[in-house]
């Protein structure tokens, strides 16, 4: 089903004369449902029936977490990606159609939405700018799009602090940079060296990055126009920020920490071992829960979870190391009334099941019999965190054993000490 719930025609009528004036449509395809791929289909049918008739696409968005990225991008993720891929969908199918005589993205800035939970509740994160008026990458989207003269900017300027895997080598991680422009091509360098021109493909210049741990320089050329940005980069070794059963990476603006995803783990490295990531009953969500987690601002960080999970490992060398876990019921609580202006309110019915389990860390025992919904509360945020000396090269390995029901690990954080 496409979604709209703004459909209007008006008429001037002067006698027997009717005077047709305008349609509208608030469409989010391939946000509360379908594809992007659904906007076109929906404007040339509607076109079809209603061809004396100028048409604006009055409503248009996805939702875009500044702290969300994903390289995975997938609806109704939140990511920064996917809200890119959309708004290039939506431009590049309304140019082509010249009957689409205006659109209205919504919404310039996140504004506030009392009931709305996700990733940042109580806000709207349609925006094309934050609530503090600070530019998203979807901004200079837009800037690529409509400005007459020539622009050239680099798109991650809201995630200057990165985070990833290393290489078989160890010495780097791959990551891609975007840069948005109104040119037919650019020239990306890194720590002062080229990484190749690319070609302009619907305003968007991508390239694939070997960062560095620490500072690097990125700068984009094209003709006369520059634009540079720094990013610090992290390759963890022994200071990790993990999120279990998600494909994005979270940003905790506070702290200034970025919370990668779980890799499965193998040998010299770190990750899980059992278990499956957890999706809620909200069937636009592919993983995941949509819900207000209680007692945190850092929603993110719980709504994803391994739903029985065996093992975290990490291979890391000898030392004394600070271990946090983080833990939440992501399924059962009161039920509440959808939000009518989401559109798509396809929940299935929750089933509410008994979770107990233990948890020890290299054999010793830590938490036993862990209830979290009887002990916590549901959608509630619980985190644990305990001391751990590595010895003998055998690093860490936290254990989940069912007592009844399947463990849960929503997020692990782990530091050396010394």
């Amino acid at each position: 089903m496409i979604a709209n719930h703004g459909a209007f025609d008006l008429y001037n009528r002067v006698g027997l004369t009717k005077i047709p004036m305008i349609v509208g449509w608030n469409l989010y395809s391939g946000w509360y449902s379908g594809s992007p791929a659904d906007f076109a289909k929906f404007l040339d049918r509607h076109h079809k029936d209603l061809k004396d008739k100028p048409m604006l696409v009055t409503e248009y968005g996805a939702d875009a977490d500044p702290r969300i990225r994903s390289f995975l991008p997938v609806r109704f993720d939140k990511s920064i990606e996917y809200a890119m891929s959309f708004n290039q969908v939506y431009l590049n199918e309304m140019a082509k159609r010249p009957f689409v005589s205006g659109a209205m993205a919504w919404n310039l800035a996140d504004f506030n939405s009392e009931t709305r939970e996700e990733t940042m509740p109580h806000i709207n994160n349609k925006g094309l700018l934050t609530i503090a008026r600070q530019p998203k990458d979807t901004y200079f989207l837009y800037q690529a799009y409509l400005l007459d003269r020539p622009y050239l900017k680099i798109a991650s300027a809201s995630w200057k602090n990165r985070s990833g895997v290393a290489d078989s080598t160890g010495t780097y991680s791959t990551q891609p940079v975007q840069v948005t422009t109104n040119l037919e091509n650019a020239e990306l360098f890194l720590n002062g060296k080229s990484l190749g021109s690319k070609e302009t493909v619907s305003h968007i210049c991508e390239w694939q990055v070997p960062f560095v741990s620490g500072l690097n320089k990125l700068s984009v050329v094209s003709g006369e126009q520059r634009d540079e940005m720094e990013i610090n980069f992290l390759i963890p070794q022994t200071s990790f920020n993990i999120l279990l059963g998600a494909k994005r990476y979270y940003t905790d603006e506070k702290l200034h920490e970025l919370w990668m995803p779980a890799q499965t783990y193998h040998k010299g490295s770190w990750g899980t071992i059992g278990g499956t990531e957890f999706k809620g009953t909200n069937n636009r969500m592919s993983y995941g829960s949509d819900k207000n987690i209680l007692g945190t601002d850092d929603d993110p960080v719980y709504q994803t979870q391994q739903v029985g999970i065996e093992q975290f490992k990490f291979d890391v060398p000898d030392g004394e190391y600070d271990l946090t876990i983080y833990f939440a019921e992501l399924i059962g609580g009161a039920t509440k009334e959808a939000l009518a202006y989401n559109l798509d309110n396809n929940h299935v019915k929750e089933k509410e099941e008994q979770r107990i389990f233990t948890v020890d860390v290299n054999g010793f025992m830590w938490l036993d019999k862990v209830n979290l919904a009887s002990e916590y509360g549901y959608t509630t945020a619980v985190r644990k965190k305990t001391r751990v000396s590595v010895l003998n090269g055998k690093g860490i390995s936290i254990n989940f054993k069912a007592i009844e029901g399947k463990p849960v690990l929503n997020a692990v954080r782990l530091r050396k000490i010394y």
